[in-house]
């Protein structure tokens, strides 16, 4: 009995124990009182009882003394008798379960739990997250390959790349992962599958500022899912293919693909039952309602966005703070500053809570560029200086890099510091040029561009003049009224 309750743990629950040892109530409650009087157990407070070993060495020593086998024998006992107990909560026992088919010699059922487990904690503890996650590998060496040990190795593999993002991107890294899990996948010939390895990694990648990889992926994503004949897999595939195209600036392509999963969404009931629990409905919206605010299109945009936070069911963390955050930039191009700035502050908090350094970067770039126009230069410079700082050191939020350095360009100037000014448009110029980030953040450096050039005391109108049509064919190309109009209200204002 003693040395049952030692492979149990420190804490010995009642019920598990009587389930281990296969002995009838009375039975172990005489056991467990003896033990209590031999002062080798105390009796917990737990809720549905339990005991405690009275000092680690006698658990310690309990454990260690039993025969090898045996004590398999016990861990794997333990880890079924969890199943049986817990039934639909047991996920909440993920590592625990882990840890008991590993020492029980169970390997496929330990990756298997080490997988849960790491999906599980990965927000919370990246690090621990990873751990659960290499588990999976080094214990399925010692398993037969099979499609289940296949599936695992690329699902856990998909896990660390998504575990990469939140904790800080090593791009070499994150590439051996890739073609490590992509060769699992081909091997699996599994769409599902590779379409989520494709869109974990093209996202990570545009995250990282290569967004023409993360349309690559995406496209790629895309076309598996069209041929797998799941409608679930299609729509949300092209949720995060129009995402992708609107990181490229294709702002016609991405309002056509979100619009037309939502004509599928609104259009199949089946669909909106299997999707009642994804965040990919909303985000879908958000992904159309800003590409049609860029388009010029900022009253639609406004609406839908108002529409989806009044939505009480989609009021998921990442969905709420995304539509605060696209909120406060499509009431910032319309130039409602009042209204723009409360959703930009609320966007920061919820991203704050949320936990996500891209999160805390993208929120921090709406906000900062509404003070700045707002003319609050203090509360621009200090939202954005740090998300800048948060974006290099993560390398998860690089997407926003050249963006934020332009707003922070014009912050200088507006402080009366031109050459601080020319300093970070250069930065963020070279970025462009290198097609990092987010492709309309060319029009933003553009555009503080000619607001540096129009604070010289001595305004040389021709290279004023060259530099807006810049910005109007930078505009033109991307379809992007809203730039074109900025374009007319700087020339009007120079005169």
């Amino acid at each position: 009995m003693l040395q049952a309750a030692a492979v149990v743990g420190r804490d010995v629950p009642t019920e598990l124990l009587r389930v281990v040892v296969d002995l009838p109530t009375s039975e172990l409650t005489s056991s467990l009182e003896g033990l209590a009087s031999a002062e080798l157990l105390s009796p917990s407070d737990s809720p549905g009882g339990a005991s405690t070993f009275r000092h680690p060495l006698t658990q310690e020593v309990a454990y260690r003394t039993q025969l090898l086998d045996r004590r398999r024998r016990t861990h794997a006992g333990v880890a079924h008798a969890l199943l049986a107990i817990h039934g639909s909560a047991v996920s909440t026992h993920a590592a625990l379960l882990a840890h008991h088919f590993e020492e029980g010699g169970e390997h496929l059922e330990a990756a298997r739990w080490h997988e849960h487990a790491g999906r599980r904690v990965a927000r919370s503890d990246p690090a621990e997250g990873a751990r659960h996650c290499r588990k999976v590998t080094e214990l399925l060496v010692t398993v037969p390959e099979s499609p289940d040990t296949l599936t695992l190795e690329l699902t856990s593999r998909i896990a660390l790349l998504e575990i990469d993002r939140l904790a800080g991107i090593d791009e070499r890294h994150s590439r051996a992962l890739f073609e490590e899990a992509r060769v699992m996948a081909e091997r699996l010939g599994d769409p599902r599958g590779h379409a989520f390895l494709l869109t974990s990694y093209g996202r990570l990648c545009g995250l990282a500022g290569d967004v023409r990889q993360y349309l690559d992926c995406a496209e790629r994503a895309a076309e598996l899912a069209e041929t797998s004949n799941d409608g679930t897999l299609s729509f949300e595939m092209r949720a995060v293919l129009a995402h992708a195209e609107l990181a490229v600036g294709r702002l016609d392509a991405a309002r056509a693909t979100s619009g037309h999963a939502l004509a599928e969404f609104a259009r199949l009931p089946m669909l909106r039952d299997a999707l009642v629990r994804s965040t990919a409905p909303a985000l879908c919206r958000i992904w159309r309602a800003l590409a049609s605010a860029y388009l010029g299109q900022l009253a639609e945009a406004q609406s839908d966005l108002e529409a989806l936070l009044a939505d009480e069911t989609e009021r998921g963390l990442e969905v709420l703070y995304g539509t605060h955050g696209f909120l406060c930039e499509v009431l910032r191009l319309q130039g409602d500053l009042t209204r723009a700035i409360p959703h930009g502050r609320r966007a920061v908090e919820l991203a704050e809570a949320s936990g996500s350094s891209f999160s805390r970067v993208e929120a921090a770039a709406f906000l900062g560029a509404a003070s700045l126009a707002a003319g609050d230069v203090d509360t621009a410079t200090s939202a954005l200086e740090p998300a800048l700082r948060l974006a290099r050191a993560r390398r998860n939020a690089l997407w926003y890099e050249p963006r934020i350095l332009a707003t922070l360009a014009e912050a200088r100037t507006a402080a009366g510091d031109r050459p601080g000014a020319r300093a970070l448009l250069a930065e963020a110029r070279e970025l462009v040029e290198q097609g990092r980030g987010w492709r309309l953040s060319a029009c933003d450096v553009v555009l503080a561009w000619v607001r540096l050039l129009g604070s010289e005391a001595a305004l040389d109108r021709a290279v004023v003049e060259s530099a807006l049509a810049s910005l109007e064919a930078l505009a033109a190309g991307f379809g992007a009224q809203v730039y074109r109009r900025m374009a007319d209200i700087e020339r009007a204002r120079l005169g």
